[in-house]
This record gives C-alpha cells, structure tokens and sequence, in this order.
C-alpha cells in the first residue's frame, strides 16, 4: 500500500522501538514488605522508549524555538513499532498521532488477536526514583521480513527526507534491516544502549554514529563487549575550566571505559562518533573523537564536554527523563542542520 505523500517538505526522523502503555503510581516513598500505601496519582499514558522519544520530538518541533514562522514543525517523526490488537493500542496510536507523531506508515504495525505491552511504574517522590513491572503483550515485535516488505514497497517513500534513523534497540532484527538500509542511502544512526540486548545489538552498536545511555550501563557495556583494556586513548575536556580538577579518578576510568565506544566501527559516512553518556543528578558527558585523520582510528584522542543541572529546577517526576534527553541532543541536530560534522549539513541538495 503506497504511504500518503507529505504537503510540506520537511526534515523527517524515523524512531524505531518500543510502544506500550504505561500505568504511573506516584507515592510518597516505597513501601516496605508487606505495608499498604496510598498512591497521591495515577496516570495511564503512552509509553516506551520510542514512543517516548517520538512524542518528545514532535512537541519540540512545535515549540517557539524550533516551528517555522508560520507555525509549521520542525521535522516530522515517523514511529515505526508493533502494538496489540486491542483497545490499549487503539488510545495509544490516538495518543501518539494527537501529539504530531506520524503512525501512518506500513511499519507501526497492528498484530491481529494480540494484546499490547503494559508497564506498571511506581515513582517515589522522596527518593526521585522509579521502579517498573513490565508485562510483555502477544504481539511481539516488527520482524526482518515485515521491513524488507515495507521498504521493497515504499522503502523511497519511508526515506523521504530523512535525516536520522534512531533504534531504541528493540525489534533487533527489524533495526538491523533498516540499520542497513540507512547506511545505503547515507542517513545517520544513533542508538540507545538501555541494556545489553546481546550480539545483534553489537551490530547496532557498531554501526551507530550517536550512542545514548546512562554511565551505569555504558560503562558495563563496554567492558562487557568492546575490551577497553585494549587501548586508553587520553581524554581532552572542554566546556569547564576546573573540569579535571573536578573529576575524580573514579570518574576518568569510567571515561577510559566509556570511550571504548568511539574506537569501534561507525555508520561510513562519518568516521567521527559520539556517545552521550547521562549521568542523573550529576548531569551529563558528551564523548567525541577528535578530527586527527593522521591518527589510528583505533587509539584515537577525544573530545569530554561535561554538562551540568539546573540548580534551580525541581524534580517531579524522572519517569522518560533519559528519553526526553535523548530527543532534546537529536532536534538540536536538526535544529542546527549540523549533524555530527559541523563541514556537512543535513541539506540534501549539497
């Protein structure tokens, strides 16, 4: 079935992952074994970490800073997932498509007689914390053959103007495939190591131009998978004056670890890599090679620049933060029309 053209030419970012509901008890603290609590909310609202991150896209596209004079968006975001074949899906797909998020492709996939994810998240207002049940629906995710279809159909259609493919990397075969089928048509990669999803995900891992994730898992990640043993290239910071003296030794063998990341393959259209390394309450890391082509790529020099908090700011709820985050790095991309490479531009006609 060919897709629905677009009235207006805009730069489109294709989001693949996780779509479910979730169900949010916000409480005052956790409870102890057996004790009985009153919840002070409770909210069913879209979640996954796709979804998440296309919704938080969209309604930045719209934003003041971001929309066109004439009120137009910024980028479309295109969700690619499966849900269920239930009434959860449908408040869900109405949910998503209320928020600027196109469900309209024939990759956000209904599977027939089958139920939708369901995550149950009891935020503490005390500790800023979360802790999620996750019930897996029937429906299972997009796979390999389902997006070999859909780009042998409408694969120019689905790649119209797009200027970044983001996996959250589930639906690992479904990523691989569309993983590939960016590279060939020079659209840039970015990846969310939320947890070690095993070696399909390495692939993903390797082929990606921006890596997201929080130190913990970054940091185990890498050790894991990617031997920093191998090779520990010498940081150079930027964006604090005091940063070294500020880090403690802790801190710069986590980065050493980390950096691992940046010394291990790349999407071929830009050998420079990234990796946004969140860090909580403490803010956030932002890795990147240095440009030294006279270099080996495998011991390569980078590039720290350490973001902070707002000292001001009072926390509500951290349920989506790390996906709100990782929405926030990829619209400044667009929004600069610098992706990755401050020589190269996401205009196509270059």
């Amino acid at each position: 079935m060919p897709m629905a053209p677009m009235s207006v030419d805009v730069p489109v970012v294709l989001v693949l992952g996780a779509t479910g509901l979730d169900r949010i008890l916000s409480v005052p603290h956790y409870p102890r074994p057996d004790a009985k609590i009153r919840t002070t909310s409770c909210a069913e609202v879209c979640g996954g970490n796709a979804a998440n991150v296309a919704t938080a896209l969209a309604l930045l596209s719209t934003s003041t800073f971001a929309a066109s004079d004439d009120g137009r968006p910024a980028l479309r975001v295109v969700l690619l997932s499966k849900v269920g074949d239930d009434e959860i899906a449908v408040r869900l797909k109405a949910d998503l498509e209320s928020r600027g998020v196109d469900c309209s492709t024939p990759l956000f996939v209904t599977a027939p007689d089958s139920t939708t994810s369901v995550t149950t998240v009891i935020a503490s207002e005390s500790e800023h914390t979360r802790t999620c049940f996750h019930s897996p629906g029937s429906c299972g995710e997009l796979t390999a053959q389902e997006v070999r279809d859909a780009i042998g159909e409408v694969g120019d259609d689905l790649f119209r103007n797009v200027v970044l493919f983001h996996s959250d990397t589930r639906h690992k075969e479904a990523a691989l495939v569309l993983t590939e089928e960016s590279r060939r048509r020079g659209v840039p990669i970015s990846v969310d190591v939320e947890k070690d999803r095993g070696a399909l995900m390495e692939e993903l891992v390797l082929r990606a131009s921006v890596i997201f994730g929080n130190e913990a898992m970054l940091e185990q990640y890498a050790a894991n998978r990617l031997h920093p043993e191998a090779c520990a290239p010498k940081p150079e910071f930027f964006g604090s004056a005091n940063i070294r003296m500020e880090l403690k030794e802790g801190d710069l063998e986590s980065l050493r670890t980390i950096s691992s990341f940046l010394r291990h393959g790349g999407d071929d259209i830009r050998r420079q890599k990234s990796v946004v390394v969140t860090r909580g309450s403490q803010g956030a890391y932002h890795l990147q090679q240095q440009k030294r082509p006279s270099l080996s790529i495998a011991c390569n020099d980078y590039d720290v620049c350490r973001v902070g908090t707002l000292h001001d700011a009072t926390v509500i709820d951290t349920t989506g933060a790390g996906d709100a985050s990782i929405a926030g790095y990829i619209m400044s991309l667009v929004a600069q029309k610098l992706p990755f490479d401050h020589d190269r531009s996401f205009d196509r006609d270059e």
